[in-house]
């Protein structure tokens, strides 16, 4: 029988505690037709309709039995694979014996041969022994060591017992050896005890030992304590002595008050002292504020909050709200334009509220003012998120539609082409080149050109030329960037039609970058082929840094080949310098070698050369 022992394991409803019902009246074993019937009563009362009603049919068949026939339909589940209906019937069945017999059901449970089915019935056994009589059921418990679902069966144990009668739990708890008194268990009882009398529980957890046990105490009262007068909770807390334990007695009582009364609890942790605690505490607090009343949460923050603290609470509060009310919330935005609170809210604003009215939300983003036209755009581009994603072609449409005049169209343009591209790249670059000419049509080719180059860096390499050559810059290195990271070769044969200039230097140092890390072989055969100038030295420079930490002579031969005199020099200095660090002799010797050959240093680099060869000596 597949029987799983654990923590969450479906309960039936709770009996009242120490209730007893009626023995039935018979003696003797059931016969098999008493177990037969039984069995069909069992098998009627888990169909019946209903979560709620199934487990009331259960349980009122299953009270009506005898100690001898819920033995006999314990044996007969054991014997069964577990399914969801089984282990609801010896859930309550176990219960049930409990009730009648509970030595009879101990005794039982510690000879079964199922492990598994031993542990959920040890467990069970004692969820239901500890609710009818938790004393007897410590006692009972502490006499067995070695069953599986002990130490469940002890912490069930002590929740009862603690809900009943919290002071003889606690006692029952210090009588035992120090090596079964979890931590766990003083929280259970601390806890329950503060329901009823927090500061005599107060008393008895300071009396405790300084430990984790004691500070795990005191937050279970504090927490306990703040569900029934946060106001008295927190006095107490800070009355305790100054450290960890008060600091965690404070943080208790307000995050529990944060459950009830979230504004009263912002009022206690808003009158500590500021600091990194506080605004923590403020954090988890208004959290739980902003779900329940955000436009109250915005008030008060106004009011008595600044600085982190007041934008953390301000921004939990607007991400309700642009759910539940986004015209509040952009109402809110609008008297506090500027502020750092805007600048984060505003682009969430824009996409949660177009999920709901993509129109309102749209209009909303348009009327923004131009002033940051960064963000401006941002909320823009959001509050069609929802189209750009599903819908490409549509969002791209829309665009041209909607917004060919507004001052975000060229950077929308873009967004969208781009986002076209990956699905679609011939179609997208269809639209973006069918665009009036000029920037936005500029910026399209390029979102398009970009987007390609990741699927398909020969399309993107083609699509260049449509450009203005004033543009072809930028999509020219990005794309030999992403083609490089595929097939470098093919990157490095294709940098072959570029001419001599700033494009060619850096495509070079995007390929050389690339296949380094690939293939630094390879790579360094491939540079050593170029033509001595500018681009040759920017590839150089990407070996002297990839490889001048493990390999600083073979750096330093590739750095004295550049072509640049001042790029050299630069990089034989800090390479020399580097290398002396982890072996001056040998930098220095290297120095040494080729210190005279070395022209057009300056008299810094000069004194740092001659600092290596000098330190090289000493050693």
């Amino acid at each position: 029988m597949a029987v799983s022992a654990g923590y969450n394991k479906p309960k039936p409803p709770a009996r009242e505690a120490n209730s007893q019902p009626a023995r039935p009246k018979k003696s003797g074993p059931p016969s098999a037709v008493e177990i037969a019937q039984a069995k069909a009563g069992l098998l009627q009362a888990l169909h019946a309709k209903g979560r709620s009603r199934g487990w009331q049919e259960l349980l009122d068949f299953v009270s009506g039995l005898d100690v001898g026939t819920v033995k006999a339909l314990i044996d007969d589940l054991g014997d069964k694979a577990l399914s969801a209906e089984n282990y609801r019937a010896l859930n309550v069945l176990l219960s049930r014996w409990t009730e009648l017999d509970p030595n009879a059901a101990l005794a039982w449970v510690q000879t079964t041969n199922n492990p598994r089915l031993k542990s959920m019935a040890f467990e069970q056994i004692f969820d239901a022994y500890s609710a009818m009589n938790p004393g007897a059921a410590l006692a009972a418990l502490t006499q067995i060591h070695d069953s599986a679902g002990h130490g469940y069966a002890m912490n069930v144990t002590f929740q009862n017992y603690a809900k009943q009668d919290p002071v003889a739990a606690y006692a029952a708890l210090r009588g035992l050896p120090a090596g079964q008194q979890s931590g766990g268990f003083y929280a259970s009882i601390f806890s329950a005890w503060a329901d009823k009398d927090p500061a005599a529980a107060s008393v008895a957890a300071l009396n405790l030992p300084a430990s984790s046990v004691r500070s795990e105490a005191l937050k279970s009262i504090a927490t306990a304590w703040a569900g029934q007068d946060a106001t008295a909770a927190m006095a107490w807390a800070r009355a305790l002595p100054a450290g960890l334990i008060q600091d965690g007695a404070v943080n208790a009582v307000i995050q529990s008050a944060a459950q009830q009364d979230p504004a009263a609890a912002a009022e206690l942790a808003e009158n500590l002292s500021a600091g990194p605690a506080r605004d923590a505490l403020l954090k988890n607090v208004t959290s739980t504020w902003a779900q329940e009343d955000p436009g109250g949460l915005l008030a008060w923050a106004d009011k008595n909050l600044a600085g982190t603290a007041k934008d953390t609470a301000a921004l939990a509060a607007l991400q309700t709200m642009s759910l539940t009310d986004p015209t509040a919330a952009a109402a809110y935005l609008a008297e506090h334009s500027g502020t750092n609170v805007a600048s984060q809210a505003i682009p969430n604003l824009a996409f949660r509220w177009a999920q709901q009215d993509p129109d309102a939300a749209m209009a909303w983003a348009q009327s923004l003012p131009t002033d940051n036209i960064a963000l401006r755009n941002s909320a823009i581009t959001d509050a069609l998120g929802m189209t750009m994603m599903s819908d490409p072609a549509g969002a791209a449409a829309r665009i041209q539609e909607k917004l060919a005049g507004d001052p975000a169209f060229p950077t929308l343009a873009k967004t969208a082409a781009e986002g076209w591209a990956s699905s679609n790249p011939q179609a997208a670059m269809a639209w973006a080149a069918g665009l009036p000419p000029g920037e936005a049509q500029n910026l399209a080719m390029e979102g398009v050109i970009t987007q390609q180059s990741r699927l398909d860096p020969q399309g993107a390499w083609s699509n260049i030329s449509r450009l203005p050559e004033s543009n072809q810059g930028t999509a020219i290195v990005g794309v030999l960037a992403n083609w490089a990271d595929q097939e470098p070769s093919q990157a490095a044969a294709a940098l072959q039609s570029l001419p001599a200039g700033t494009n060619l230097n850096d495509a070079t140092t995007a390929v050389a970058k690339s296949w380094l890390n690939q293939d630094p072989a390879a790579a360094s055969q491939w540079i050593d082929t170029l033509t001595k100038g500018p681009a040759r030295d920017n590839a150089v420079a990407q070996i002297v840094d990839i490889v001048g930490k493990n390999d600083p002579a073979s750096a330093l031969n590739w750095a004295l080949s550049m072509n640049g005199q001042s790029g050299r020099n630069n990089h034989v200095v800090n390479l020399a310098t580097q290398w002396s660090a982890s072996n001056p002799a040998a930098a220095a010797a290297a120095v040494q070698a080729v210190m005279n050959t070395l022209t057009g240093l300056t008299s810094a680099q000069q004194t740092a050369l001659q600092k290596i060869v000098d330190q090289g000596a000493a050693h």
